[in-house]
């Protein structure tokens, strides 16, 4: 646990189609009812973490890892991420079709980045496949994979990580042990 109690947390988030900007929100509300004063912003919108005290990164996994924009604010920031205490966690449409697979896919998909940081913890969650703003190319290739569509989120699931997260990112008044997986 670290040794200084959190007055700021960064909730960063990578987005395609905005179903991990969601759960980033869902993540930061939790926190906050913790007790932290958290920001929300897209991996993009981030500039510095001066004055940020640990922080949460989420992502959508394509082809088996976090997208590029998450793994290259990763590896940017990566001498300040490993300064503090850090949470990653990463959606997937894959987890729709085997839920209990989570704490395999977390590792599996997060490989690098638990190299890089040493979060925390990791979770991994099942996302969310809205047909309607996918292209034609991106529509054919999942109709051949046959990928689930639909809104597989579990809001339970993830606000009991978020819940969980608050002791080990040092946020005041938390207590007990993370549930998501230690990397």
């Amino acid at each position: 646990m670290p040794e200084a109690a959190v007055s700021k947390l960064l909730v960063a988030y990578s987005t395609r189609y905005g179903s991990t900007r969601v759960i980033a929100e869902a993540v930061a509300s939790v926190l906050e009812q913790k007790g932290a004063q958290v920001d929300v912003l897209s991996v993009e919108e981030v500039e510095s973490l001066a004055g940020y005290d640990a922080a949460v990164i989420g992502a959508p996994v394509h082809v088996g890892r976090w997208v590029r924009e998450a793994r290259d604010f990763a590896a940017g920031f990566a001498g300040e991420l490993r300064a503090m205490p850090v949470a990653v966690f990463a959606a997937g449409i894959a987890l729709a079709r085997d839920p209990d697979k989570s704490d395999e896919l977390a590792t599996a998909w997060m490989k690098g980045v638990r190299n890089l940081l040493q979060p925390v913890a990791a979770a991994a969650f099942a996302g969310e496949l809205d047909t309607s703003k996918l292209s034609v190319v991106w529509k054919i290739l999942l109709a051949v994979i046959r990928a689930p569509r639909g809104d597989y989120r579990d809001w339970d699931k993830i606000r009991t990580w978020a819940d969980s997260i608050a002791a080990p990112l040092g946020i005041e008044g938390a207590s007990g042990e993370s549930s998501g997986q230690r990397l």
